[in-house]
């Protein structure tokens, strides 16, 4: 394990870079069969370096950035290969931002590149998944009796498309199938999931400051 920091007013820089060997590990195998998944004891090795990048541009604004690449693999009866849905390459930047001196504001962008993809029921060869980018959003407003606050969650409605297969019938108008059906009981899967399955979520709230008695 490596790690480097830079402090300089009013920011800083971090460098992390880290080798992990194992040879013992229990081992989630999705490769050998598409439709069983094996337990067992093997080797695993990770290699993974990052960046993050921290500067105070105001009094009232301060921003973050970070980047990060891994490498994590598999003895799979002997063969080094990829663990399926770890993200090789992820990036993100944040911003904070305080104005009228009672609003704070934050925002959050994160990137995810394509992870190894298992083969799958129904003949699903194995595969990348897409890159996908998600944001999110926060606004609070201090009050005497404590804050208010709303935010959204995935403001970008990113959703994997069908998180679990053999469930829809795409010849038929894409209805769903019943769990007597041929087509299901050959097709489903729920193990090949790699992004969100929710959409975009909005949420407000308030905390309550309750102040105790001196008695």
């Amino acid at each position: 394990m490596w790690n480097y920091v830079h402090n300089y007013y009013p920011g800083s820089v971090v460098f992390d870079a880290q080798i992990s060997n194992l040879d013992r590990a229990v081992l989630l195998d999705f490769y050998r069969s598409a439709t069983e998944v094996l337990f067992y004891s093997s080797s695993m090795e990770s290699r993974s370096a990052s960046v993050q990048w921290e500067h105070q541009f105001s009094k009232n604004w301060k921003a973050r950035a970070a980047y990060r690449i891994q490498d994590v693999r598999g003895m799979y009866f002997g063969i080094w290969d990829a663990v399926p849905y770890v993200s090789p390459r992820r990036a993100m930047l944040h911003a904070e931002y305080q104005f009228r001196q009672k609003w704070f504001a934050n925002a959050t962008w994160q990137h995810y590149a394509g992870m190894h993809l298992p083969p799958g029921p129904g003949g699903v060869v194995r595969s990348l998944s897409p890159d996908f980018a998600l944001v999110h959003g926060h606004v609070r407003r201090e009050f005497p009796w404590g804050d208010a606050y709303i935010g959204v969650e995935n403001a970008l409605n990113v959703r994997q498309a069908e998180p679990i297969a053999g469930v829809v019938d795409h010849l038929n108008n894409h209805q769903f199938l019943g769990a007597d059906d041929p087509g299901f009981v050959s097709n489903f899967d729920a193990t090949r999931v790699w992004g969100p399955i929710f959409g975009r979520m909005v949420y407000l709230g308030i905390n309550l400051a309750l102040m105790g008695s001196d008695d």
